[in-house]
């Protein structure tokens, strides 16, 4: 470590503040210290910073707000004639960043030159006047943060030890047991622990790293805060971060082991460790100020300290706590002041990138115009508290506050019939001799001093706000001193005087408004013929400036337009039809509505009365009733497809994968595709029949047989056989609550408790790992919520990689895809991969499909959603969806399949299915159709004695017959919870 200190350290660098060694530290803070008192501190520029912003996902309204906050501080500086600078730029390491360039399947500089590019544009967008865009992957940042690391190795500010507790990806950062709980996801039912602070996911890490003594900065930390009251705005965070460090500050974890997180800066001279994140990220406000500060005496020539970090309410720990921790362990000046402001809300819900409620900045300005937006934010968007976003909200101040307070009075003054603006500001003196005049002058005349004690707060808002109320008042004036009816000579003077003074308050509300809105200002202030040179700080005084009066453009030919502010956001429909497609559209999705949830009610009604203490009497043949409507009317697509998948999910369980790679039966795709008709033949005839009838009883029968021998020969165990229900009774909930127009109420998903463990039953699988099989269970969803905890601990325990979970998952995949044309496969493969979820693509060794499908696949999925809740009615029972045959062929005394997922396994031949349009477009993708190849696809039929692999056909009758007579011993279709 010493000989990489030497090396990095030149001889001029170990003298400057920061880094010199421990002999010279005196003599550095001395020379901050004397620098604080000489000539060079006074040439010190307006520092201020925005965050550094993750570069996961795509920007959002709030990244904007931010933006905007920073850039109007900084244009406020320049308007007082200080030098400026701003930085802003984007956080491109750490876990959460390698996570998505993987999910993306890109190379993770490549997916972060990529990300950086909207962050970019949108500041060049939004007229945001950035000095710095500073990436943390350049070069000199690199330097500095190593630099930095240096410097605290130097002061034995760090050590090494074994860390332990819940980190937080999303938020990238550390949580001590009593900040985490349980949490459980709505969208798919999943539990997961999570962050009490942000909701965030955490996992349990224990790994060696770096420490920081952040503990033995509490005392310092807190004699700052006291010191500097105004170190945080608002106030009401300041109290929080006080009460935060008051209750104790732990060493923090400042490196992660190398092999958990490779994109990021490595630790100088340890290569098995990556400097943490935000450490990484804080010191982008040094780098860009010249750290390491090389020149004697200029230390902060390029502004640090910084005057002003602008961040979001919820990183305030990290620069409030952990940064000036950082800094005063270095003995480097601590930040002026931090704004905190609150966050945007969509729907009552803090825009998020990971949740998808956000705002697209881009299509919001593109509507509302860059200095429209700029002047929105920065007027309604909340420090203290959060602020509502919505459309609705913008176009109601644009037309209040820009269209008809400002944009209305430049329009009413600059092309006014009686009275030429020139004339009265060379002919203008503030005289006021009527009360009215007397006020309005006195409002003018302290405008300047209350913003510019409002921007020193900071607090833009309030600056803005009250700007925004001279302007009203303005129109006030002009409405009672009427100039329009001063027309007798004898009245010119006072018609100048009211001209002047609109002007005037035009004026300089354009030199204040300049920070906020800087386009449409220098257009205005180019209306009034302000001179460039006039238009400072300065100058936004009343009767200050006599040259301006004649515009720098022609405003002739613009009668009856707002020359500033003209847009018109109601849409071109004429009222009476705009009318009828109001009310048609409401009485539709009313009609929708009130039978879009109609079915759902009636179940409720009819079998739970009493709420949850109905559940208790829920019957195998109610439960079935209920799951059979929820396959062929409410859910056809996914109800029943889930199944499907709940059979493919099991195949990732390298004990069943193989075994069943290991039978022979998926040697090739037809054989494979004979499996999965068989499978579903079974599945369907015992889940879309009543439990008590021969038809169900007969394919339970057949089921167990085929299992038997497994069972027997131990290749297949309980645990896999109850794994494999509780994926049957959770995943259509799943899928349903996923992708369907509505969950599953508590009722249907009692009736999946309910109905599969009777099936359990039928089939004598054991159900002892549950928490309540001694004592027993309340009622099918008691079971389901237990049979669902237990399920996930197998998977985190068994579902793991392996190629026979491959090599099975490649063989259905090619029987999913059989209808699709050569050259789409690899997309079609990559969109079906989006549906498996994360830890099922793992098992199955398949790689990450890139974001762009993930954005396809739920795109769509989402958009069939909300067709089907809002705009489609519910399917009628005369178009109930037909999965199993309604009774035997009396011919050949066989059953007939109805579909066909790929071959065209015991389908009979009719002309519609040969020569019907599906039988043309199956005929293109070179499919087979019943009736091909003879008899080769079984087109007579199947009976339950043949179904399975070809050498077990005609076998087990006996075993069958058994498992017949004790089912129909049994009370199938009642409750299967009345004896636990």
């Amino acid at each position: 470590m010493k000989s990489r200190l030497n090396t990095i350290l030149t001889s001029s660098e170990r003298f400057a503040p920061g880094w010199a060694c421990r002999r010279c530290r005196s003599h550095v803070e001395v020379r901050w210290q004397h620098a604080a008192t000489t000539s060079a501190r006074a040439e010190k520029p307006y520092y201020v910073t925005s965050p550094i912003f993750y570069v996961n996902a795509a920007p959002h309204v709030g990244h904007l707000y931010t933006l905007i906050l920073a850039d109007v501080l900084k244009r406020w500086n320049a308007l007082l004639g200080n030098k400026s600078i701003l930085c802003t730029g984007t956080d491109e390491h750490g876990m959460k960043i390698q996570r998505a360039a993987a999910k993306a399947g890109q190379e993770v500089r490549g997916f972060c030159d990529e990300m950086q590019q909207p962050f970019r544009k949108l500041a060049q967008d939004a007229h945001i006047d950035w000095d710095h865009f500073i990436r943390t992957s350049d070069p000199d940042h690199r330097f500095a943060v190593q630099h930095f690391w240096l410097m605290l190795l130097e002061r034995d500010m760090i050590y090494s030890k074994k860390h332990e507790g819940w980190y937080s990806v999303s938020d990238e950062t550390f949580y001590p047991t009593k900040s985490v709980q349980l949490a459980l996801d709505p969208a798919t039912g999943r539990k997961f622990t999570a962050s009490k602070e942000t909701g965030k996911e955490v996992e349990w890490t224990s790994e060696k790293n770096y420490h920081f003594r952040m503990s033995a900065f509490r005392d310092r930390l807190l004699a700052f805060y006291r010191e500097n009251p105004n170190f945080i705005i608002p106030e009401s965070r300041m109290k929080d971060v006080v009460q935060e460090v008051e209750a104790g500050l732990q060493d923090l974890s400042i490196s992660r082991p190398r092999g958990r997180l490779s994109w990021g800066i490595p630790v100088p001279d340890d290569d098995t460790q990556t400097i943490y994140v935000w450490v990484d990220a804080l010191v982008n406000y040094l780098t860009k100020a010249n750290y390491p500060f090389q020149i004697p005496g200029k230390e902060d020539a390029a502004g640090w300290p910084a005057d002003c970090h602008v961040i979001g309410k919820d990183i305030v720990r990290f620069h409030c706590i952990y940064w000036p921790a950082l800094l005063m362990a270095l003995h480097l000046p601590l930040p002026k002041r931090i704004l905190t402001h609150a966050h945007w809300t969509l729907g009552k819900q803090k825009m998020s990138k990971s949740t998808g409620m956000v705002v697209n900045p881009f299509f919001a300005i593109t509507r509302f115009g860059v200095d429209t937006m700029r002047w929105y934010l920065t007027l309604d968007g909340g420090i203290k508290d959060d602020a509502a976003y919505d459309n609705s909200f913008i176009i109601e101040k644009y037309k209040k506050g820009l269209q008809g307070g400002l944009g209305n009075l430049v329009s009413r003054i600059t092309r006014g019939k009686g009275w030429n603006v020139r004339e009265a500001v060379e002919a203008g003196r503030v005289s006021p001799k009527e009360e009215l005049d007397k006020q309005f002058c006195s409002c003018l005349k302290q405008l300047p001093a209350s913003i510019a004690e409002d921007m020193d707060k900071p607090n833009p808002s309030d600056a803005l706000a009250k700007i925004m109320n001279v302007i009203y008042d303005t129109n006030v004036f002009l409405q009672h001193t009427t100039p329009w009816d001063l027309k007798e000579p004898a009245e010119k003077d006072r018609l100048n005087e009211v001209i002047y003074l609109c002007a005037e308050s035009i004026r300089i509300c354009g030199i204040l408004l300049q920070p906020f809105m800087p386009a449409r200002m220098n257009q205005l202030l180019d209306m009034l013929g302000v001179s460039e040179d006039s238009r400072l700080f300065s100058n936004a005084n009343l009767d200050s400036d006599h040259d301006y009066g004649k515009p720098k453009y022609s405003l002739e030919g613009q009668k009856g337009r707002n020359l500033m502010f003209d847009k018109d956001f109601r849409p071109r429909v004429p009222l009476e039809r705009k009318t009828i497609l109001v009310l048609g559209l409401l009485f539709y999705i009313t009609v929708i509505y009130l039978l879009r949830f109609r079915r759902a009610e009636s179940l409720k009604a009819r079998y739970s009365p009493a709420g949850r203490a109905s559940f208790s009497k829920l019957t195998t043949n109610d439960a079935q009733a209920i799951l059979k409507d929820l396959t062929e009317l409410e859910f056809p697509k996914f109800f029943g497809f889930s199944i499907i998948f709940a059979l493919f999910k099991t195949y990732g369980i390298p004990s069943v994968s193989s075994l069943l790679v290991a039978t022979g039966q998926l040697a090739d795709r037809e054989r494979a595709s004979k499996r999965v008709a068989d499978t579903g033949v079974l599945l369907l005839e015992f889940a879309l029949n009543e439990p008590t009838c021969t038809r169900a009883i007969q394919a339970i029968a057949r089921m167990n047989f085929l299992h038997a021998s497994y069972q027997k020969a131990g290749k297949i165990t309980n645990d896999d056989l109850l794994y494999t229900l509780s994926l049957f009774a959770l995943e259509p909930a799943r899928w349903v609550a996923r992708y369907e127009w509505r969950a599953l109420s508590d009722l249907e998903l009692c009736a999946c408790g309910t109905y599969w463990k009777s099936m359990g039953d039928a089939m004598e699988i054991s159900f002892k790992d549950l928490s309540s099989h001694n004592s027993g269970w309340k009622d099918g969803l008691h079971w389901l919520e237990e049979t669902e905890q237990w399920s996930l601990r197998y998977e985190e325990a068994h579902m793991l990689p392996a190629t026979s979970n491959k090599q099975l998952a490649d063989s259905h995949l090619d029987i999913m895809c059989i209808n699709v044309p050569e050259g789409m496969l690899p997309a079609c493969r990559k969109m079906i991969a989006v549906l498996l979820g994360e830890r099922l693509q793992q098992a199955m060794m398949y790689p990450s499909p890139p974001m762009t499908y993930r954005f396809i696949v739920e795109g769509l999925l989402g958009f069939r959603k909300l067709v089907l809740r809002y705009l489609a009615l519910p399917r009628p029972e005369c178009m109930r969806k037909q999965f199993i045959p309604h009774g035997i062929d009396p011919k050949s005394g066989r059953y007939n399949s109805v579909e066909y997922f790929s071959y065209p396994w015991y389908v009979k031949p009719s002309w519609i299915r040969r020569w019907g349009p599906k039988a043309w477009l199956t005929r293109l993708v070179g499919r087979k159709l019943p009736g091909d190849d003879g008899n080769k696809y079984a087109p007579e039929g199947w009976s339950f004695t043949d179904v399975g692999p070809s050498a077990m056909a005609n076998k087990g009758l006996e075993h069958m017959d058994r498992t017949q007579a004790r089912l129909a011993a049994q009370n199938r279709g009642g409750c299967p919870f009345t004896f636990g």
